[in-house]
C-alpha cells in the first residue's frame, strides 16, 4: 500500500481482548498486516520475548507495533512496583498512557476491554464486551470508524466508537470474623431471593462511578455490623465465572456477635462442609481467609482485634489456640506476647461467675520494635 492516507490503524489489547477471541484477532491481525496495514499491540504487560513469543505462537498475532505501557514509563524514569510480578504504579499514568499513544501515532480505532481508559481518548476507543453469546461475534464495517455486533438471523446493533455497552460486572465481598464459644465465627446471612442458603456480605462494584473498593468493603461492614473502624485489609481477586469478585476481611470483637444472632457459624465446620448450606466458591474464599489468618497472627497484632479493649491472658490465648489449631503453653505464651507487644495490667479484675481468684484484666498497648 502506497498511499499513507488508506492505510488503517488499529490498536488491540492483548487482556480481555485478543486472548479472549483469539482466533477473530489472529485472522484480523494477519490480514491487515499483510495489506500493508498497521497493528499495534497496546498492553501494560512488560515488553520481553516471553511476552512476544506469547503474542506470536499462542495468540497467533501479527502487528507492526508493540507497546508495553510498563516497559515504556520504565524507560523514561516512572517508579514501577512489583507485587506478586505485576506491575503498579501512579492510576493517573497509567489510564492516561494507552489514550496519549494512540494519540501520538494517530490509531483510527483502539480496542480495548476496561472502560476506565476510554475518557482519556481523542481518538476512537471501543470497548469489548465478552458478553455476546456464541452464536454473536465482533466484525469490523467495510468502511467507517464503528465495529457492529451480528447475531444469527437478526439485525446488526451498531456501536459507535464511544461505546456505552454495559461495564464489566465487579463485586466486593467480605469475611467478617469474630472469636466466640472459643472458636473463630464467619458472618453468613442468608443468600438474597434464597432464604435456604447462606453466603458472604457483597456489594456491587462499578469502577467508572468513581469510589475505591476499600470504601465498598466499609459500607459491608458497616451495614452487617455497625462498626466502621477495626482490623481489615484485602484478601485475594477472583476470577469466578467471568466475574471479578474482589474479598476483604474484617475481625471484629465478641460483642458484634450479639447484633446477628443465628448468622454466625464457626469456620472449621464451614470450611469442613458440615455447616452451612454453602458455594464451593464461598468456601474456598473462607480456607484462603484461613491461611491468611494463621500466616499473620504470629507477626501481627492481628489477634487483638478480636478482643474487647480489656481482656485477659487466657482469652488472647484462646484465640491464638483457636486460629493455630494447637494447644500452646501459657508461660511461654506470655513471654512470646510481651517480647512482641505491650501488654498493660489494669488494677480492675474480670468478675468470675465461678469461686476462685479473679484473673486480671490486660490492654494492649502497641507493637515492640524486635523484628
Amino acid at each position: 500500500m502506497n498511499h499513507k492516507d488508506d492505510i488503517i490503524r488499529l490498536g488491540i489489547d492483548v487482556h480481555g481482548v485478543a486472548d479472549t477471541f483469539p482466533d477473530f484477532f489472529s485472522r484480523l491481525s494477519r490480514e491487515l498486516v499483510a495489506h500493508g496495514h498497521e497493528v499495534h499491540i497496546i498492553t501494560g504487560t512488560e515488553h520481553t520475548r516471553s511476552l512476544e513469543h506469547y503474542l506470536k505462537d499462542q495468540l497467533g498475532l501479527a502487528w507492526t507495533h508493540l507497546f508495553s505501557v510498563t516497559t515504556h514509563h520504565k524507560q523514561g524514569g516512572t517508579e514501577v512496583t512489583y507485587i506478586d510480578g505485576n506491575p503498579y504504579m501512579d492510576n493517573r499514568i497509567w489510564n492516561r498512557s494507552k489514550a496519549e499513544y494512540c494519540r501520538r501515532n494517530g490509531i483510527q480505532l483502539h480496542i480495548d476491554d476496561s472502560d476506565v481508559y476510554g475518557k482519556y481518548f481523542t481518538t476512537p476507543f471501543a470497548r469489548m464486551v465478552d458478553s455476546l453469546s456464541h452464536e454473536e461475534d465482533l466484525v469490523p464495517l467495510a468502511e467507517g470508524g464503528e465495529w457492529h455486533a451480528t447475531k444469527a438471523g437478526s439485525e446488526p446493533r451498531t456501536y459507535s466508537a464511544k461505546t456505552t455497552c454495559p461495564l464489566p460486572t465487579v463485586s466486593v465481598e467480605m469475611v467478617i470474623a469474630a472469636f466466640a464459644d472459643g472458636e473463630i465465627q464467619v458472618l453468613l446471612p442468608p443468600k438474597p431471593g434464597r432464604p435456604d442458603l447462606r453466603a458472604l456480605p457483597f456489594l456491587p462494584f462499578t469502577p467508572s462511578e468513581g469510589g475505591d473498593l476499600e470504601v465498598c468493603a466499609t459500607r459491608i461492614l458497616s451495614t452487617m455490623t455497625g462498626l466502621k473502624q477495626t482490623w481489615m485489609e484485602q484478601l485475594k481477586t477472583y476470577d469466578e465465572s467471568r466475574h471479578l469478585v474482589t474479598s476483604y476481611f474484617a475481625l471484629v470483637p465478641e460483642k458484634a456477635v450479639a447484633s446477628r444472632q443465628g448468622d454466625w457459624f464457626p469456620l472449621g465446620e464451614v470450611i469442613a462442609q458440615n455447616a452451612p448450606h454453602l458455594s464451593l466458591f464461598h468456601r474456598q474464599v473462607l480456607s484462603d481467609f484461613h491461611e491468611r489468618l494463621k500466616g499473620k497472627i504470629s507477626y501481627t497484632p492481628i489477634a487483638f482485634a478480636l478482643l474487647d479493649e480489656r481482656f485477659t491472658w487466657t482469652e488472647l490465648r484462646c484465640i491464638y489456640e483457636a486460629v493455630l489449631e494447637k494447644p500452646i503453653d501459657p508461660a511461654n505464651f506470655r513471654k512470646m506476647i510481651r517480647t512482641h507487644y505491650t501488654i498493660r495490667s489494669l488494677k480492675e479484675k474480670k468478675v468470675k461467675a465461678t469461686a476462685g481468684r479473679p484473673p486480671e484484666l490486660l490492654t494492649y498497648g502497641g507493637t515492640r520494635d524486635v523484628y
